[in-house]
Formats: C-alpha cells, structure tokens, sequence
C-alpha cells in the first residue's frame, strides 16, 4: 500500500444513501440539505444528480429510472450501468438509517472543504509580495465560506 494520503470520504455511507434511496423513495424529500458535490466518488455524485432529475420531474425512483437517467445524462457507462446500480440497494443496512449516513457523508465533504481552504491559505502565506492584511482577509473569508453551510439551518416552523 502506498502512503498516499485521501481526502476524508465514507463510501459505504455514500452507498448506503444512494441504496436507501431505491428502496424508500419518500426519504429524498428528508435530503435537501444533501448535495451532489457532497459525494466523493463520481460514481456516487451521477447517480445521486440522476435521483434529483427524477425527483424535479415527479418521476418514481428505482434501478431502471435512474438507468434511464444516467443514460439521458450521458453518464450511464461511467457509472457501470445496471449492475452497479443494482448493487446500491444490496448495501444498505437499514433504511432506518438513511439520514444518519447523509451526515456522515456531509462531514467528510466539510473537512474535505476545511482542507482544502486550509493548503491554499497556506500557499498564498508563502507569496512574499503579499500584503498582511489582504492574506488575513483571504484566510478570514476561505473560513467563512466553509463554515457557512455548517451554520446554515432551514427554516424554522412557527408553532
């Protein structure tokens, strides 16, 4: 094994989703906070873009929808058509549990998010011509965008 190092990713916690999704398609409704870009494989990130098509169209969710999808996308042979999508729903756990794997996965992408703003504050510390206060700013404004999502909640209910 290599020591090369990766960015924080769970891709059973990926599947997991992406699985629960297939079999119980009301708990995408529970998801929005969830995003493409919040997925690490590309594989997972098509498929998941491929349910919120469908669900944006009001189209029913299962192996052979999102088939079709991916393969409207362009993106069916990259993902490795049929059977990987029917693999999906052979790894989930528990339904149950669905929401529980979308915050792990939204954990990794924020750290991912945390690092990679952390290396290019880092690269711009190195620029000797820099100005202090500008690098301050930059770092200060890379931060806040990250955190910014974390912090977001939806809306509350007035009840």
């Amino acid at each position: 094994m290599s020591g090369a190092r990766q960015l924080p990713h769970n891709l059973d916690a990926e599947a997991s989703v992406l699985g629960g999704i297939f079999l119980r398609n009301d708990v995408l409704a529970q998801l929005d906070t969830l995003e493409v870009e919040d997925f690490y494989s590309p594989k997972h990130q098509a498929v998941f873009q491929a349910m919120r098509n469908l669900e944006s169209a009001a189209k029913p969710i299962d192996p052979i929808t999102v088939q079709a999808e991916l393969d409207r996308m362009g993106r069916l042979e990259a993902v490795g058509g049929l059977a990987f999508l029917g693999e999906l729903t052979l790894q989930v756990p528990s339904t149950e549990n669905v929401l529980h794997y979308a915050a792990i996965i939204q954990d990794k992408h924020a750290a991912t998010k945390v690092m990679r703003a952390a290396s290019e504050i880092l690269e711009k510390g190195y620029d000797d011509d820099a100005d202090v206060g500008e690098y301050l700013d930059l770092a200060e404004g890379r931060m806040f965008e990250v955190t910014q999502r974390r912090e977001k909640s939806g809306p509350e209910p007035i009840k």
